[in-house]
This record gives structure tokens, sequence and C-alpha cells, in this order.
């Protein structure tokens, strides 16, 4: 069974995408900004969904994890310019459906 670490300040959305995954036959672990390198280091899963905020810079996140980052979906709050991440699969510009995100989970975990 894939795993999946979903990374996100936003409560809500994190539990809605952990029950999507859940449901699809993921392995799932929710973690906020602040636990997820932990978590990250600890669970190893195959795909990191990571949900951008204002108040944190994904690039920071992905520099302290990239030696042991597995695949990325980057959930961006605005434009999408920016350079690629280590790990990056795809940019899923908010508001997004988790139709769209766990098609794309299942491709980058499928190869």
């Amino acid at each position: 069974m894939p795993t999946v670490l979903l990374v996100n300040t936003q409560p809500v959305l994190r539990a809605l995408l952990e029950k999507r995954f859940t449901q699809e036959g993921f392995g799932v672990h929710a973690a906020s900004w602040d636990q997820g390198l932990e978590l990250l280091r600890e669970a190893r899963p195959d795909l990191v969904v990571l949900g951008q905020d204002e108040q944190h810079s994904p690039e920071a996140w992905l520099e302290a994890c990239s030696p042991c980052c597995p695949a990325l979906i980057l959930l961006t709050t605005g434009e999408s310019g920016q350079e690629s991440a280590p790990g990056e699969v795809a940019r899923l510009r908010m508001p997004f459906r988790p139709s769209d995100l766990l098609a794309l989970a299942r491709k980058a975990v499928t190869g």
C-alpha cells in the first residue's frame, strides 16, 4: 500500500484529504508544518502533499528534508512561476478538486 504524508496548516483540509486518500487505499500520515519534518523522517512515505501558506516557505521546508524527500505534490495559493522543488511531480493551485489531486498522487506512486 502506498503511503502519503499530508502537510498542511489547515486542519479541516488536512482531515478531508486524509479521509479521501484513505478511501482510495493509501496509508496516510497527516501533520502540520511544524510536525511534518519529524513525521517525514519517521514514516518514510512514498509521496508528500505539501500545502503552501503565507507563513511558511516551501523551499525552506524542502531544503531541510531533501535527503529523504520522496515524490512531492505542492499545493499553491498563488502563481506557479517558481522553480520546481526537488522531487516535485506536480503543482496544484488552490482551490483544487480532490479527484485531481488523487489522480496525480496515483500517477506519482505508480511511476
